[in-house]
This record gives C-alpha cells, sequence and structure tokens, in this order.
C-alpha cells in the first residue's frame, strides 16, 4: 500500500523497514503504541535517533534524517489520549475556530483539565470558543465553582452601540454557572495572581497587547501543568507571538497543533523569571537572524494546509516588514 506514493506497511511487518528514510504511521486509534514499536524494534537496531515526530491530521510522521543542522521537536501523543475529533460538541454560537479548534478546546477542558489553576480566555468575541471551554468542563468533576475567566472588550463601553456583551451572555447563558466575564480593555487589566492551568490567547493582536498580556498572565503559569493555547501562532500578520514563543521556548514544549488551524498548544515546563518575560516582548531588537531562526523553530511542530500553509510561508517577509522596514 502508499499514500501520495509513499509506501506504508502494517504494525506486524514493519520491522523490516531498516532503510525507510519515512515512516507514515496512521494516527487512529494507535499511534502511540506504534511509535513505541518503532523506537524499540527500528531505531535501536540501526542505532539511529528518531529527529521528530508530530501530529499532522490523521498520521503521524517520524523521521531519523538530519534537517539542515536544526533540531526537530518531538510531539508526545500519550498512549492514553482519546481522540479529540470524536468528543460530542453542543451547538457554539457565531465564531471563527475551525471545526478541529473548537473539538479541541472542549477536548481540553473536558478530559486535560484538573482543577490546578483557572482557565482564562483572553478574547471571546461572540463566545465560541467560550462555550466550546465550558462545555467541556461541564462534564469535567475537576470544575469548581467559576472555573472559566473571560477577558474581553466585547465592542466597547456598555452603553455603546457596537457592544455586543449583552448577545454574549445571551450565547453563554447555558454555562453562566461557569463563567466569569470581565469586560476590560486588555491594554490595562491586572490579573489578580491566580494560578492559571490553561491560557487561551485569541487576543494578542498587537504589540501594545503583546507587552500587556504577557507579563501579567505568563508569570501566573503552573510549571510543569499549565498550557497555553496560542489561536493566532500560525498567522503572518501577528508575527510578534513567535518572536516571544521564540524567545520563551525554554520555558515551553510543543504538544499539538490542527493542521486545519492557526492554533498551536504549548505546556509550560518551568518557571519563567520575569526578566525573560519583559525581554520576551521588547521588539525593538529583534533582528532578520531571529526572525529566521524563529520561524525554523516553529515549522517542525506547526503543520499547516491550504490558506494556513501560505499565511504561515509569508511569515518572514511579513515579520520583517513590521519589525525591521520600520527601523530603516
Amino acid at each position: 500500500d502508499s499514500i501520495d506514493g509513499i509506501p506504508t506497511t502494517t504494525l506486524d511487518t514493519c520491522s523490516h523497514l531498516r532503510d525507510v528514510d519515512l515512516i507514515i504511521v496512521s494516527s487512529k486509534p494507535y499511534a502511540a503504541q506504534i511509535l513505541t514499536f518503532i523506537d524499540a524494534h527500528i531505531s535501536k537496531a540501526q542505532n539511529v535517533k528518531l529527529r521528530s515526530g508530530y501530529l499532522l491530521e490523521d498520521y503521524f510522521y517520524l523521521s531519523h534524517q538530519e534537517a539542515a543542522s536544526r533540531d526537530f521537536f518531538k510531539i508526545k501523543l500519550e498512549s492514553d489520549r482519546p481522540n479529540f475529533r470524536t468528543d460530542f460538541l453542543p451547538y457554539l454560537p457565531e465564531n471563527m475556530l475551525s471545526s478541529s479548534e473548537a473539538q479541541m478546546l472542549h477536548w481540553l477542558a473536558r478530559h486535560v483539565y484538573q482543577g490546578k489553576g483557572v482557565i482564562v480566555e483572553l478574547g471571546s468575541w461572540l463566545g465560541g470558543s467560550t462555550v466550546a471551554l465550558a462545555s467541556g468542563l461541564s462534564t469535567n468533576s475537576y470544575a469548581k465553582g467559576c472555573p472559566l475567566r473571560t477577558f474581553d472588550i466585547f465592542g466597547g463601553p456598555i452603553e455603546s452601540p457596537d457592544c455586543f456583551f449583552t448577545q454574549w451572555v445571551e450565547n453563554t447563558s447555558d454555562y453562566q454557572s461557569l463563567i466569569s466575564a470581565t469586560h476590560q480593555n486588555l491594554n490595562t487589566v491586572k490579573w489578580d495572581g491566580m494560578p492559571i492551568e490553561f491560557l487561551f490567547v485569541d487576543a494578542m493582536k498587537s504589540v501594545k497587547l503583546a507587552e500587556s498580556i504577557v507579563p501579567q498572565f505568563y508569570s501566573a503559569l503552573i510549571p510543569g501543568e499549565s498550557y497555553l493555547i496560542h489561536q493566532d501562532y500560525k498567522f503572518h500578520l501577528t508575527p510578534w507571538i513567535l518572536i516571544t514563543s521564540f524567545r520563551l521556548r525554554e520555558y515551553f514544549e510543543p504538544v499539538l497543533s490542527p493542521s486545519d488551524a492557526y492554533t498551536v498548544v504549548f505546556k509550560n515546563t518551568s518557571a519563567i523569571p520575569r526578566s525573560e518575560l519583559l525581554y520576551s516582548v521588547d521588539y525593538s531588537s529583534v533582528t532578520e537572524e531571529e526572525i529566521q531562526a524563529s520561524y525554523a523553530y516553529s515549522i517542525p511542530f506547526s503543520p499547516t494546509s491550504g490558506q494556513i500553509r501560505r499565511f504561515f510561508d509569508s511569515y518572514v517577509s511579513k515579520a520583517s516588514e513590521f519589525f525591521l522596514d520600520s527601523k530603516s
């Protein structure tokens, strides 16, 4: 058998693939077990370390090839992790999420959240991501009190004709007991210091917002426990997100990224010094070399397709235009 001309095989015949450069393994439903088998029976036989592994839609790609002197990240699949696409998702209000992003948020809140901190949602618009998260929390026994804290400007002051807060309340009414909403501009918001287990960021739309969000909220992440969900990570018009993530790469591990969405999920692995948080949003020091390095860093764990691929591939030119052309 083959996929796009690349030979495939079943698990019981894997052991003969000692000279294959690329192995494609279906991620449904036993990718982790298959990965363990391959690691034990093939790479050790060749004395070769698997250099990359990342989830791309329905396939798990493994390669032991060196890649232009760049180390690849290994994205780990946990053997007990269910397929988040099989979870029931209720009707969502109008939103700009892909179906896999919405399913992923629901799945994370339902299966991964452990009540060790709150879930903070920065940017909700009409409540699509809020309902995805809250519906997952509604069946999670760890969800106590009001674990979902939502921040948005909701179109403007409550008396403004552009304000859609009333519509947001209506859209999320089934889950109001789980949600606390703050109607405020994130440029001026102050976090109360409560530990954050999930930080969903769909509001880092400008440098000024990044300069406010990162020091305020990243400092409340729980090392070894918290997840950072960047909704605009692969979007070419928010290059400051990649720069900040690259500068903080020592403190985060990429764990999940749907190929049909801009989102990348990171796990916070260690405490971040405040000096590092402030440096990560000092964009006056960005160089061409750092732009190239941040793009190279992101490629292995940022699978993309279609329009998202075209946008992500234009990151370097857009970042250079934004950070460097303005200096000249």
